[in-house]
């Protein structure tokens, strides 16, 4: 659901109950890092219920939050729940919520690994992997 995408339901080959199409990012515009409000910081990205410019990114943080896109070798391992500025996000200790491309919204585990996360956002990149 990029912008101006044309993606079709045949084209989501990956299976619709196992592909991701929105994430929840709690919090916004304010900048949340493992549930610590940010007060010096603003993010201009999804002001509103979605953002029409799609800035989503999944990059893992560490653990505190306090780095992101570092690599999983480099601690940036975790893809929920530590920061709300380009990762899903919530308020809830155990992870996220997430619309699967069939309808049904589950919460994802917030120990979901980051190579799992990633698989289970792509549509068409053949991974086989289990949304729990």
């Amino acid at each position: 659901m990029h912008r101006n995408s044309t993606n079709r339901f045949a084209d989501i080959t990956d299976g619709t109950s196992q592909t991701i199409m929105v994430v929840e990012s709690g919090g916004r515009p304010s900048v949340y890092r493992n549930a610590k409000g940010m007060p010096t910081l603003n993010n201009d990205q999804g002001i509103g219920w979605v953002d029409s410019e799609g800035p989503f990114s999944l990059d893992g943080s560490n653990r505190d939050g306090s780095s992101e896109g570092c690599g999983i070798a480099n601690g940036c391992s975790i893809a929920i729940n530590r920061r709300n500025d380009n990762e899903p996000y919530s308020f809830h200790s155990a992870g996220a919520f997430v619309l699967f491309a069939d309808g049904h919204v589950a919460m994802q585990s917030e120990s979901t690994p980051i190579l799992a996360m990633a698989a289970l956002c792509t549509r068409a990149a053949s991974e086989i992997v289990s949304a729990e």
